[in-house]
């Protein structure tokens, strides 16, 4: 039965000289194991091996450890404190707010209390990450005692660090602070594996004090369904991660089709005077010489996109990019123009006799090219299918231009006349209704 803080400290005062004491609450480590709703969220350890020491164990008197977040997922500060107490023991300043995938920190938490050579712990922390399918809370609990020198079994059980995976953050009934850090989370997507092994009092083998999490698993998403975290999974995973890679698959051909119109130019021809409104004009092929013949220069830019909700990271979509492409080229056989970024440039005419408005479009080819993205890492593989990458202003082929000019033009009101040719503004109507 683990022992309240009143009756650590009186026990310690009568044998100060020989003996540490330890003060643990109701749910902290011990060597009998977890027990109630804390063995609840404690599984899911992906390795417990002993392995090269990093940062965990003391440090003038504080307990450290360092946490490693090797997870594709931003993590969020959803608490920390201690048990059996409103107090805290941990320096703050060690627990930062948010922690991005490649991050990592250092935790340091004062003892509770110390008595000769022994050293009381009582803290946990817990983060929140935003998983594919649900949140999951990351605790970290540190409770129980430390002793460098002479030590009794009734200084209580000794501190080992212990790792939670929970479906909320720590809580516990109101005015009582014996921490719940359950229920677990259900198939989790992040594991962890421990390192920074220390001897602690008076356990065996030593205490892991160090964390690295990363996900593990298979998952299979559709990207056309997918939570906005996929876009945060593709941008700490494809963009060049180490142990990471990402690979593609089309599925069938490329789709074909006309991107929406961009109005390049409005050419108006006006008159000494607004033309007749009973007068009609049959349209007729001017010479090549005529001034009718307006010369119209068009611009277009070449872009690229993947249909993936929320903010793709240009370092992520370049990585995308490069994937995609070299399975267009080599399986569709499309040239080498589809990954070029290029700003095109061309010179139309277009006839306006007098007392005419004419507008110059631009529509860029489009191809759209569908297939499986496969995202694997040392411990998950994620499938993404229907993932799609748009690329505007490509061409099928070397006869092919890759964007169309269309024009529209008519005779001018009157009306439009005094806006057109009086010094307002007025465009000519989009050709076909607005599309090509």
């Amino acid at each position: 039965m683990r022992m309240r803080v009143a009756a650590v400290v009186a026990a310690a005062a009568a044998c100060l000289a020989v003996a540490s004491v330890l003060v643990t609450s109701a749910l902290g480590a011990s060597t009998s194991g977890p027990s109630g709703a804390s063995a609840a969220g404690r599984p899911h350890q992906v390795n417990a091996r002993p392995s090269r020491h990093l940062v965990g164990g003391f440090d003038n008197d504080y307990a450290t450890g360092k946490i490693v977040n090797l997870t594709p997922y931003t993590w969020t500060l959803a608490g920390s404190g201690a048990n059996d107490t409103n107090v805290q023991f941990w320096d703050t300043s060690s627990l930062p707010a948010t922690v991005k995938p490649g991050q990592s920190f250092t935790y340091k938490l004062r003892p509770q209390a110390s008595y000769a050579t022994t050293r009381m712990y009582n803290g946990w922390f817990s983060y929140r990450a935003d998983a594919l399918n649900h949140a999951e809370y990351l605790t970290v609990d540190l409770e129980g005692s430390h002793c460098w020198f002479i030590c009794l079994s009734r200084d209580g059980p000794p501190l080992v660090p212990t790792v939670y995976n929970a479906t909320q953050a720590p809580h516990h009934p109101a005015g009582r602070f014996i921490y719940d850090f359950g229920p677990a989370t259900a198939n989790p997507e992040i594991g962890w594996t421990a390192q920074g092994y220390e001897k602690v009092w008076p356990n065996t083998p030593d205490s892991a004090f160090d964390f690295t999490f990363q996900t593990k698993g298979t998952y299979t998403l559709d990207a056309s369904k997918a939570p906005p975290q996929l876009s945060a999974l593709i941008n700490a995973m494809c963009a060049g991660a180490k142990d990471t890679s990402c690979s593609f698959t089309k599925n069938g051909d490329i789709h074909w089709g006309i991107g929406d119109l961009d109005q390049q130019a409005t050419v108006k021809s006006c008159g000494a005077k607004p033309p007749d409104a009973l007068r009609t004009r049959a349209r007729r092929e001017p010479p090549a010489d005529s001034p009718d013949w307006h010369a119209v220069s068009v611009e277009a830019k070449r872009t690229r996109s993947v249909s993936v909700g929320g903010s793709i990271t240009a370092s992520a979509e370049l990585e995308l990019f490069e994937v995609i492409d070299a399975e267009v080229s080599a399986k569709i056989g499309v040239e080498h123009e589809w990954s070029d970024t290029k700003t095109f440039e061309k010179t139309t005419r277009i006839d306006v006799p007098q007392d005419w408005v004419a507008g110059v479009w631009s529509a860029p080819v489009v191809g759209k090219v569908s297939g499986t993205l496969v995202v694997t890492t040392k411990l998950a593989t994620y499938t993404i299918t229907n993932f799609e990458e748009t690329a505007s202003g490509v061409s099928k082929d070397l006869t092919t231009p890759a964007f169309d000019i269309m024009t529209s033009s008519h005779e001018m009101t009157a009306k439009q006349y005094q806006t057109l040719c009086a010094g307002g503004s007025a465009g000519a109507p989009p050709p076909n209704g607005g599309r090509g």
